[in-house]
């Protein structure tokens, strides 16, 4: 699948999880920190790292609302109230960059 299709990245457990349209692609079992797995990510502009465990794509967010967040796909998923701030910014900064 390509990156772009990913709504979020979800580090849980030890098991990294890839969600597309709230659909889980792929969940893998790994060793090592979430930061240090998921590292090609930081590389994409498309994507935020939302606290420890959350990466989310910019491009597919719908709407912020409070620490919610809808994907152009309808899922949800809850982020961290201290990202909040920066990932509104960084929402609205790539899609101003479009």
């Amino acid at each position: 699948v390509d990156r772009g299709e990913i709504c979020y990245v979800l580090f849980e457990s030890r098991k990294l999880s890839f969600v597309c349209a709230q659909k889980t692609l792929k969940s893998l079992s790994v060793s090592g920190s979430f930061k240090s797995v998921t590292a090609e990510f930081d590389k994409d502009a498309r994507f935020f790292r939302c606290g420890a465990s959350i990466i989310v794509n910019l491009s597919e967010i719908r709407s912020v609302d409070k620490n919610i967040i809808t994907f152009a796909g309808g899922g949800e998923l809850s982020v961290p109230r201290a990202s909040m701030k920066e990932l509104y910014q960084a929402w609205l900064d790539h899609y101003l960059e479009k």
